[in-house]
């Protein structure tokens, strides 16, 4: 009996580390600033609208790190990696940006 629950408890500690990333490519279907200014904002936040095969995709920039805009052109493929409710979009020339996923949509 103490050797099943030691078994157990093993396999449930390992659950999380089996939870990885899925890596998903997707297409950049529109990108908008917010329109939220608080007084001491330090970078503005962008809203992300990704397309991949099975779902679609709107997660929000972080306030605290700058994003440039013009390295994620509408339209363009890019590698949508989730991680829970973070993701992070990766263009083919190597241009990254993290984001935190604010609605999901399944595609028909």
């Amino acid at each position: 009996m103490k050797k099943l629950a030691s078994i157990a408890i093993i396999v449930l500690m390992g659950l999380p580390a089996l939870a990885a990333k899925q890596k998903n490519t997707g297409i950049i279907k529109d990108l908008q600033p917010t329109n939220f200014a608080p007084a001491k904002k330090k970078h503005q936040q962008y809203d992300f609208s990704i397309d991949t095969v099975v779902n679609s995709y709107q997660c929000r920039t972080s306030q605290d790190h700058s994003t440039n805009a013009t390295n994620f052109p509408v339209g363009s493929s890019v590698d949508f990696i989730i991680d829970g409710s973070n993701a992070e979009i990766k263009t083919p020339t190597r241009k990254s940006a993290k984001c935190r996923i604010t609605r999901v949509q399944a595609l028909p």
